[in-house]
């Protein structure tokens, strides 16, 4: 009997130290270290743990390593150095021995967010900001300011710098007594304020001159004269900008640039003729943009007896000729236009249409054309020119209906496109070629491995999944590549074969059956691997405390051993 209590304890003090030696098992993490490069900026660095703590959020700058560990996400947001911009990530991924694993990745986005399967070294890299200089001066009685981004910059100048991109305005300020012109070197034309990106250094000069024409101090706009009068029964009226000028003139004080339309208006019993002075031809009324001191002069003459109509309304005494220009734009102009017919005009029989094509740059003149031509008229080109006459023949009383003007007659002016200059052809773009090579996987024993074969791109990375048939484990890689495979993955560099060994797990042999007792649970602890140079899904072997588990079950089976030796002397004394 006292043996049999030997025997017990012994057992019993086996099962309590071998679990007492291993712990509850418990899935290691695995870390991974990423190191953070920067120069001429910083990084804010955040580091969440699922399922949403935050573990990291701080600012680097220089080089930092941190610790990272493949079910987290750290996401890294780039800040530049004053007088630098954020250009890119260059992240190197880096395998357990160190080497590269795979090709440098270039990220332009900002921020960053990754998972880290690997080790990473991550370079962020930053550019200079280009600054250039503004350079003004005057000609005349002015004066020169510039505003960037809406601030106005403060003294004479050079201004210098300015960021690439920013908005420069400047602003051409007349002094007493003078105009603003125009702009020369850097930039052209009269628009004035005048703004643009900033793209290199600019050297501007502001042109003024006196003001010659009696305005104001300071107004700096020309102003201009206009004088009218009459050759038989008629008047003239003038009209500016939409306001028609009262008395008889002559009209002084018009601004330069201002739109005039000047119309003659025939008394009863007589029609307008023609313009001289200034201005020539019928066109009825006349417009014009004024740039100069204009004497104009309307002629009219009386209405031959027998000519007037019977009913206005249906009734003409010449004939309506049209004008228009085809072919193309031009800044949102037509490729052309026809001279002294753009609206369309009315002439009298006897008279004579006398019209001219000018064509618009980048187009040249093509030919005329002419519809409704009948046997009232006479038409004579020559080049861009082109006289159509109204014969006197003309029916005096020439009933149409209210709608007449179809009866007229249309003149088409065409023009073409001139030709382009003969450029030369571009180089030809070089051809690139992507190189692949092929995977071979051969499984021996009972598993599967996903993918199994096919053709990669060169320097791409395979990650592979193992997938054990029940009561199987994954063994290793071999083959003649085998080595090469890290954290079941590789690296495609060259035609890859490898060999995915299984083999069935043993079958455990029955133990002897204990009495059963209230042992209490070991507390689990989450244990931190530092490194596993293993395969992601190799299988995970219990946790010992750091104690070999050979050394644990050799103790076990060592104490059962003497429990039976002790049993089975006391049988043979007692036979």
């Amino acid at each position: 009997m006292k043996t049999k209590k030997i025997i017990s304890f012994l057992l019993m003090t086996a099962l309590l130290i071998a679990m007492s030696i291993a712990p509850a098992y418990a899935a290691p993490k695995q870390k991974r270290e990423v190191k953070i490069i920067t120069e001429n900026g910083s990084v804010d660095v955040v580091i969440i743990t699922p399922p949403d703590t935050e573990r990291i959020n701080d600012n680097y700058s220089g080089t930092v390593t941190l610790d990272a560990f493949v079910n987290e996400t750290v996401t890294i947001t780039a800040i530049p150095d004053e007088g630098y911009s954020f250009k890119e990530f260059e992240i190197q991924a880096i395998n357990n021995g160190g080497n590269p694993a795979g090709p440098t990745r270039y990220f332009s986005t900002n921020p960053l967010s990754l998972e880290p399967a690997l080790h990473y070294i991550i370079t962020v890299k930053f550019e200079k900001i280009k600054t250039y200089t503004i350079t003004t001066g005057v000609i005349g009685g002015g004066s020169v300011s510039v505003a960037v981004d809406g601030t106005v910059l403060t003294g004479p100048g050079p201004y210098t710098g300015i960021p690439e991109g920013a908005n420069v305005e400047l602003t051409a300020t007349p002094g007493s007594g003078s105009y603003f012109v125009e702009w020369s070197g850097g930039i052209t034309g009269s628009t004035n304020p005048y703004s643009f990106e900033i793209d290199d250094d600019y050297d501007v000069t502001a042109i003024f001159d006196e003001d010659e024409s009696g305005n104001e101090p300071g107004q700096g706009i020309p102003t201009f004269t206009i004088t009218t009068g009459v050759i038989g029964n008629g008047s003239v009226s003038v009209v500016v900008d939409g306001t028609a000028l009262t008395g008889p003139g002559p009209y002084t004080g018009i601004p330069e640039g201002a739109n005039v339309e000047i119309t003659a208006d025939p008394d009863e019993g007589s029609y307008f003729v023609e313009w001289s002075g200034d201005i020539t031809g019928s066109t009825n009324p006349y417009s014009f943009e004024i740039d100069k001191d204009y004497d104009v002069t309307a002629t009219f003459d009386e209405d031959e007896p027998g000519n007037e109509p019977e009913d206005e309304s249906i009734y003409l005494d010449g004939l309506m000729i049209y004008g228009e220009a085809v072919n193309g734009y031009i800044e949102d102009q037509d490729d052309g236009a026809i001279l002294d017919t753009a609206e369309g005009k009315f002439y009298d029989a006897g008279s004579i249409a006398r019209l001219r094509a000018v064509a618009n740059d980048g187009y040249t003149f093509a030919g005329w054309e002419f519809e409704r031509v009948d046997e009232y008229l006479d038409v004579d080109t020559t080049d861009n020119t082109a006289e159509i006459g109204i014969r006197e023949s003309l029916p005096g009383n020439l009933e149409v209906e209210p709608a007449w003007l179809g009866d007229g007659i249309l003149v088409i002016a065409k023009f073409d496109p001139k030709p382009s200059e003969p450029t030369t052809p571009p180089a030809p773009t070089p051809v690139t070629t992507t190189t692949y090579y092929s995977l071979d996987v051969e499984v021996e024993g009972p598993g599967k491995v996903l993918p199994i074969s096919g053709l990669y791109t060169e320097n791409s990375m395979v990650v592979f999944t193992i997938n054990p048939d029940e009561g199987a484990r994954f063994v290793g890689w071999f083959g003649e590549n085998g080595s090469e495979v890290v954290n079941n993955s590789i690296v495609i560099n060259g035609n890859k074969k490898l060999i995915a060994k299984f083999e069935a797990i043993p079958e455990e042999e029955p133990e002897e059956e204990l009495p059963e007792e209230v042992i209490p649970a070991a507390s689990p602890e989450e244990d931190v691997v530092e490194e596993q140079d293993v395969p992601y899904d190799a299988p995970i072997l219990p946790q010992t405390g750091g104690i070999p588990l050979g050394l644990m079950i050799s103790a076990g089976t060592g104490l059962m051993t003497a429990g039976f030796s002790l049993r089975k002397k006391k049988k043979d004394d007692a036979e």
